[in-house]
């Protein structure tokens, strides 16, 4: 409202209106005080986009309350927001009446919520009127106010309420010498300005600092240091949450084990950091094959676990072909495995729609059923149930 987008404050408005309707709202200890500001900003908005039906009809709503619920830090606001708009429709007889009240409740309206607003708006409406030295008066009343506060933003807005007034009387000294002095304040004001902003941009290169700290450390935590897949935390997480999926949408989820075939041989006869590189190898290929519909984790040693979501079995299979074919590409020497001269993956799906029944360990134990299957085999190979 304070950059005139009135349009973009009815929209917020208008979210704020409707949670006001919610069924136990009027049971909370500040619902008048919401009810209020929601209501008489809308009024305001309206008032200003002119759309005097809207305004009016939102004044309506208010006037219950006006006795009742408005409290000294709003009643001003509503009164001259209220007249301010009978003038507009051509209640002007109901105006001149309430002249006096407007004036005084101007005076003494110093505890209001947005004291500066509802000056400027006072101001409006006694230059509309003709009303000059009533004018002047709420200008000294601000102006008082401007000294006790000694801010360079009220100083600015007195400086554009007076410049206001003795151009509207045609005295132009006056609002020549005010307009050097406007543009005098308004330099001081950009310097203050230009500090805050230049403040602003270092809490916000600190926020974001910290929150990729944030990130980095959330998945460090949550992922298996040789490898980068997910670690066992972030497989109890992720299957929690697609079990939930399953049962909200009745949507499939295929559950994997895979087992490097003989890695015990490649550690003792090419060393633990050649091993290392090959898990790092075969991480990179599931890794690369599940990035579409899942995700994969290292469960310890040299076995992982898939997770996939909302596949069919010829899917599945697709994906564990494909991984079989991609690790036989990579052809690491493993000369004493009792399967090949290279190393081999063996693998264990399986795909079902959850239940109620179902946990970690259940889909789990289903799986490695299948790789059981897949190692009876022979091994290098899956089996999908």
């Amino acid at each position: 409202m304070e950059l005139n987008e009135y349009e973009k404050a009815i929209a917020y408005f208008d979210k704020a209106e409707k949670e006001l309707a919610y069924e136990d709202m009027e049971t909370r200890e500040r619902y008048a005080s919401w009810f209020l500001i929601t209501k008489l900003n809308l009024m305001v908005s309206y008032k200003y986009l002119k759309q005097y039906d809207k305004a009016e009809s939102y004044l309506n709503e208010l006037e219950p309350y006006a006795n009742q619920e408005i409290n000294k830090e709003y009643y001003f606001t509503f009164l001259i927001s209220k007249y301010w708009l009978y003038w507009l429709i051509g209640k002007r007889e109901e105006v001149y009446e309430k002249l006096d009240e407007i004036v005084e409740g101007a005076l003494n309206d110093e505890s209001a919520s947005d004291y500066e607003m509802d000056m400027r708006d006072v101001c409006g409406l006694l230059k509309e009127m003709g009303e000059f030295e009533k004018w002047q008066q709420i200008i000294w009343s601000f102006d008082a106010y401007t000294k006790e506060q000694g801010t360079i933003h009220a100083q600015l807005a007195l400086t554009e309420m007076w410049m206001d007034y003795y151009k509207a009387i045609n005295d132009m000294p006056k609002y020549i010498h005010l307009c050097v002095d406007h543009a005098e304040l308004y330099q001081k004001q950009k310097v203050i300005t230009d500090k805050e902003q230049a403040a602003a941009i270092d809490m916000k290169i600190e926020l974001r600092e910290k929150e990729v700290a944030r990130r980095k450390a959330e998945k460090k935590s949550n992922t298996d240091s040789l490898t980068d897949l997910g670690n066992r935390y972030m497989l109890e997480y992720d299957i929690r949450r697609l079990i939930k999926d399953g049962l909200q949408d009745k949507k499939s989820i295929a559950v994997g084990i895979l087992d490097v075939d003989c890695f015990k041989e490649h550690n003792d006869t090419y060393g633990h950091l050649l091993g290392d590189d090959s898990l790092r190898k075969i991480a990179e290929v599931l890794k690369d094959e599940t990035k579409k519909e899942g995700s994969a984790y290292r469960f310890g040693g040299d076995e992982f676990v898939i997770l996939l979501q909302d596949v069919a079995v010829n899917r599945v299979e697709e994906i564990a072909a494909a991984i079989k074919m991609r690790i036989f590409e990579l052809h690491i020497e493993n000369k004493n495995s009792t399967v090949g001269s290279e190393l081999t993956i063996s693998q264990g799906f399986s795909v079902f729609i959850p239940d109620e029944e179902c946990g970690m360990g259940a889909l789990l134990e289903k799986a490695d059923q299948a790789l059981y299957k897949a190692k009876e085999s022979g091994k290098n190979g899956y089996v999908v149930c």
